[in-house]
């Protein structure tokens, strides 16, 4: 089979456990999804055998952080998750080979090259959060968490694209991009969710729970985890940090008032918005 190919269903299979494991009493199929995704995977050489120790480590971790929640050792179990999916998210990891899916290309003439890639290290934190992590608010309603979501990106635009058009970080460029589909697959389903279940589901929520007897808890919380979530870009730059940190704001309100589903929501509604009508990623400066 044509490796692209490959790699496409090695993504379709990624993408299927990631809607599949919403579906809490289906969690047997979702487990046997990911089973075969990873395996599939191994085959392919896109993981290596350390690469699944990583995968299964930070699935125990996620299972025992959702068990123990609260009190010292929890804390410090939280701690060990923490570094590993950071770790994960960096690719930092050895054993992975993350195939690209998009790219390079350059949505604008002014703008940075844009590479994609199906990074099957971090997407493993966002399912081993959805599959273990016991604590995760998912939300009451989809209908109520799509709403609170829509406001959250909405909010997010408010903070950020105006002060990255002054700062001409980017400029008004409509357009619909190649690629579009698979680049909105890959972020609604890997980046936005895997991003949002860390700094959201359990960063902010965590500290939310650990704080809880403070008046200010709740945002320090969210402020805590939106400047985690910016720090976490700062192989774009320190703009890239500030814009992220003004983001991670919104989306922990969104989180707040909705549960997971809107503060993912918020995140895709956000960088849609962003790749349709703004130079993506950013602009290129002589």
């Amino acid at each position: 089979m044509p490796q692209h190919i490959s790699m496409h269903v090695t993504a379709f299979l990624l993408y299927l456990t990631s809607v599949s494991s919403w579906l809490r009493p289906k969690w047997g199929l979702t487990a046997s999804i990911l089973a075969v995704a990873y395996n599939y995977s191994l085959a392919l050489g896109f993981v290596l055998p350390s690469g699944i120790v990583a995968l299964l480590a930070v699935m125990l971790l996620a299972f025992l952080c959702g068990q123990m929640p609260d009190g010292l050792r929890g804390m410090a179990l939280h701690g060990v998750f923490l570094m590993l999916a950071i770790m994960l998210f960096a690719h930092v990891v050895p054993g992975f080979h993350n195939p690209l899916l998009l790219g390079p290309v350059t949505f604008t003439p002014d703008a940075y090259p844009f590479r994609m890639y199906l990074n099957i290290d971090k997407s493993a934190v966002g399912l081993a959060i959805l599959l273990f992590y016991r604590p995760l608010d998912r939300g009451t309603s989809v209908a109520r968490s799509l709403i609170v979501g829509s406001g959250g990106a909405g909010l997010a635009i408010i903070l950020l694209l105006p002060a990255a058009v002054l700062w001409h970080a980017v400029q008004w460029a409509p357009k619909l991009p190649e690629g579009i589909s698979v680049w909105a697959l890959n972020n609604f389903l890997s980046v936005a969710l895997t991003e949002e279940a860390l700094f959201r589901g359990v960063v902010q929520a965590s500290l939310a729970r650990w704080l809880r007897t403070r008046a200010w808890g709740t945002g320090m919380a969210i402020g805590i985890a939106a400047l985690a979530f910016g720090f976490a870009h700062y192989a774009a730059g320190p703009l890239m940090v500030l814009f992220a940190s003004l983001a991670g704001l919104a989306y922990g309100l969104a989180y707040n008032r909705g549960g997971l589903l809107a503060s993912i929501w918020a995140h895709f509604g956000f960088n849609l918005f962003h790749i349709l009508l703004f130079t993506y990623p950013l602009l290129m400066h002589p």
